[in-house]
Protein backbone atom coordinates (compact mmCIF):
# COMPACT_ATOMS: atom_id res chain seq x y z
CA UNK A 1 0.00 0.00 0.00
CA UNK A 2 1.32 3.47 -0.93
CA UNK A 3 1.76 5.96 1.86
CA UNK A 4 -0.37 9.02 1.22
CA UNK A 5 1.13 12.20 2.61
CA UNK A 6 -1.33 14.93 3.47
CA UNK A 7 -1.15 18.23 5.26
CA UNK A 8 -2.58 18.58 8.78
CA UNK A 9 -5.10 21.07 7.39
CA UNK A 10 -6.77 18.42 5.22
CA UNK A 11 -10.29 17.45 6.15
CA UNK A 12 -10.61 13.97 7.78
CA UNK A 13 -13.05 12.82 5.10
CA UNK A 14 -10.50 13.69 2.40
CA UNK A 15 -7.89 11.58 4.19
CA UNK A 16 -10.34 8.66 4.44
CA UNK A 17 -11.12 8.82 0.72
CA UNK A 18 -7.44 8.91 -0.18
CA UNK A 19 -6.67 5.97 2.10
CA UNK A 20 -9.65 3.98 0.78
CA UNK A 21 -8.44 4.57 -2.78
CA UNK A 22 -5.29 2.59 -2.07
CA UNK A 23 -7.35 -0.61 -1.65
CA UNK A 24 -10.30 -0.09 -4.00
CA UNK A 25 -11.29 1.89 -7.08
CA UNK A 26 -13.27 5.02 -6.32
CA UNK A 27 -15.18 6.53 -9.22
CA UNK A 28 -17.31 9.24 -7.56
CA UNK A 29 -16.27 11.64 -4.82
CA UNK A 30 -18.52 14.28 -3.30
CA UNK A 31 -16.62 16.69 -1.08
CA UNK A 32 -19.08 19.55 -1.34
CA UNK A 33 -19.57 21.77 1.73
CA UNK A 34 -16.39 20.65 3.55
CA UNK A 35 -14.68 24.06 3.85
CA UNK A 36 -11.72 22.82 1.79
CA UNK A 37 -9.09 25.45 1.11
CA UNK A 38 -6.81 23.37 -1.12
CA UNK A 39 -6.61 20.00 -2.84
CA UNK A 40 -3.87 17.52 -1.97
CA UNK A 41 -1.68 16.27 -4.82
CA UNK A 42 -2.66 12.77 -3.68
CA UNK A 43 -5.95 13.17 -5.58
CA UNK A 44 -3.93 12.23 -8.65
CA UNK A 45 -3.83 8.68 -7.27
CA UNK A 46 -7.59 8.28 -7.78
CA UNK A 47 -7.10 6.77 -11.22
CA UNK A 48 -10.69 5.51 -11.56
CA UNK A 49 -12.29 8.85 -10.68
CA UNK A 50 -15.03 9.96 -13.10
CA UNK A 51 -17.06 12.42 -10.98
CA UNK A 52 -15.60 14.95 -8.55
CA UNK A 53 -17.82 17.41 -6.69
CA UNK A 54 -15.87 20.11 -4.86
CA UNK A 55 -18.65 22.70 -4.78
CA UNK A 56 -19.39 25.01 -1.86
CA UNK A 57 -15.89 25.04 -0.37
CA UNK A 58 -13.26 27.74 0.07
CA UNK A 59 -10.94 26.77 -2.78
CA UNK A 60 -8.86 29.62 -4.17
CA UNK A 61 -7.32 27.88 -7.16
CA UNK A 62 -5.86 29.30 -10.35
CA UNK A 63 -4.60 25.92 -11.48
CA UNK A 64 -5.67 22.44 -10.54
CA UNK A 65 -2.87 20.51 -8.84
CA UNK A 66 -0.50 18.98 -11.39
CA UNK A 67 -1.43 15.49 -10.21
CA UNK A 68 -4.95 16.02 -11.60
CA UNK A 69 -3.38 15.45 -15.02
CA UNK A 70 -3.37 11.74 -14.15
CA UNK A 71 -7.17 11.64 -13.88
CA UNK A 72 -7.75 10.56 -17.47
CA UNK A 73 -11.25 9.21 -16.74
CA UNK A 74 -12.60 12.37 -15.10
CA UNK A 75 -15.75 13.46 -16.95
CA UNK A 76 -17.58 15.59 -14.35
CA UNK A 77 -15.93 18.30 -12.26
CA UNK A 78 -17.99 20.66 -10.08
CA UNK A 79 -16.09 23.62 -8.62
CA UNK A 80 -19.06 25.95 -8.19
CA UNK A 81 -19.43 28.28 -5.20
CA UNK A 82 -15.74 28.47 -4.33
CA UNK A 83 -13.46 31.48 -4.27
CA UNK A 84 -12.16 31.00 -7.80
CA UNK A 85 -11.14 34.04 -9.77
CA UNK A 86 -9.67 32.24 -12.74
CA UNK A 87 -9.30 28.52 -13.29
CA UNK A 88 -7.05 27.33 -16.05
CA UNK A 89 -7.44 23.74 -17.20
CA UNK A 90 -4.01 22.99 -18.60
CA UNK A 91 -4.04 19.23 -18.82
CA UNK A 92 -4.70 17.22 -21.93
CA UNK A 93 -7.51 15.33 -20.18
CA UNK A 94 -9.50 18.54 -19.96
CA UNK A 95 -10.76 17.96 -23.50
CA UNK A 96 -12.50 14.79 -22.27
CA UNK A 97 -14.25 16.43 -19.33
CA UNK A 98 -17.90 16.66 -20.34
CA UNK A 99 -19.13 18.76 -17.45
CA UNK A 100 -17.25 21.50 -15.64
CA UNK A 101 -19.18 23.85 -13.38
CA UNK A 102 -17.25 26.81 -11.96
CA UNK A 103 -19.96 29.43 -11.38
Amino acid sequence: MDVIKVNDEVNDEVIQILEKSSVEIIDKVDLSCHQLKFLPEAFGKLAGLTHLNLSNNQLQLKFLPEAFGKLAGLTHLNLSNNQLQVLILVFSWAVYVKYVLCV
